[in-house]
Protein backbone atom coordinates (compact mmCIF):
# COMPACT_ATOMS: atom_id res chain seq x y z
CA UNK A 1 0.00 0.00 0.00
CA UNK A 2 2.06 2.17 0.66
CA UNK A 3 4.50 1.76 -2.47
CA UNK A 4 1.56 2.54 -4.60
CA UNK A 5 0.65 5.94 -2.39
CA UNK A 6 4.16 6.65 -2.96
CA UNK A 7 4.18 6.10 -6.99
CA UNK A 8 0.66 7.78 -7.09
CA UNK A 9 1.69 10.84 -5.36
CA UNK A 10 5.33 11.17 -5.93
CA UNK A 11 4.21 10.77 -9.63
CA UNK A 12 1.20 13.36 -9.92
CA UNK A 13 1.14 15.48 -6.77
CA UNK A 14 5.11 15.70 -5.71
CA UNK A 15 6.63 19.60 -6.29
CA UNK A 16 9.55 19.60 -9.47
CA UNK A 17 11.64 22.49 -9.79
CA UNK A 18 13.16 23.57 -12.31
CA UNK A 19 16.89 24.84 -12.74
CA UNK A 20 16.80 27.85 -15.27
CA UNK A 21 20.81 27.48 -15.53
CA UNK A 22 21.01 23.69 -16.53
CA UNK A 23 17.42 23.69 -17.95
CA UNK A 24 16.93 20.26 -15.94
CA UNK A 25 13.76 19.50 -13.68
CA UNK A 26 15.04 18.60 -10.00
CA UNK A 27 13.53 18.19 -6.25
CA UNK A 28 15.75 20.30 -5.13
CA UNK A 29 15.49 24.15 -4.24
CA UNK A 30 18.92 24.44 -4.97
CA UNK A 31 20.58 23.07 -8.12
CA UNK A 32 24.06 21.09 -7.73
CA UNK A 33 25.11 23.46 -9.93
CA UNK A 34 24.30 26.30 -7.11
CA UNK A 35 21.29 28.11 -8.98
CA UNK A 36 18.24 28.56 -7.00
CA UNK A 37 15.86 26.44 -9.06
CA UNK A 38 11.51 27.68 -9.61
CA UNK A 39 8.29 26.17 -9.07
CA UNK A 40 7.48 23.82 -12.28
CA UNK A 41 4.94 21.45 -11.28
CA UNK A 42 3.23 19.36 -8.91
CA UNK A 43 2.04 20.75 -5.17
CA UNK A 44 4.59 23.17 -3.78
CA UNK A 45 4.79 22.12 -0.38
CA UNK A 46 4.60 18.56 -1.04
CA UNK A 47 8.43 17.46 -1.50
CA UNK A 48 9.89 14.28 -1.21
CA UNK A 49 9.89 14.21 2.98
CA UNK A 50 6.08 14.71 2.68
CA UNK A 51 5.29 12.03 0.17
CA UNK A 52 7.18 9.43 2.48
CA UNK A 53 5.69 10.55 5.57
CA UNK A 54 1.73 10.02 3.66
CA UNK A 55 3.25 6.36 2.41
CA UNK A 56 4.32 5.49 6.29
CA UNK A 57 1.07 6.32 7.25
CA UNK A 58 -1.17 4.83 4.65
CA UNK A 59 0.80 1.61 4.82
CA UNK A 60 0.31 1.56 8.75
CA UNK A 61 -3.81 2.49 7.88
CA UNK A 62 -3.58 -0.60 5.69
CA UNK A 63 -2.14 -2.76 7.99
CA UNK A 64 -4.49 -1.62 10.76
CA UNK A 65 -7.22 -2.49 9.16
CA UNK A 66 -5.95 -6.09 7.46
CA UNK A 67 -5.53 -6.66 11.88
CA UNK A 68 -8.83 -5.37 12.45
CA UNK A 69 -10.31 -7.48 10.17
CA UNK A 70 -8.58 -10.71 10.95
CA UNK A 71 -9.01 -10.34 14.59
CA UNK A 72 -12.50 -10.02 14.24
Amino acid sequence: TGAVVDTVVGAWWQARRWCPSCERETEQHRHRCGTTTVHYRGVSWLGNDAVNLLCTVAGAAAMGAILRIAIS
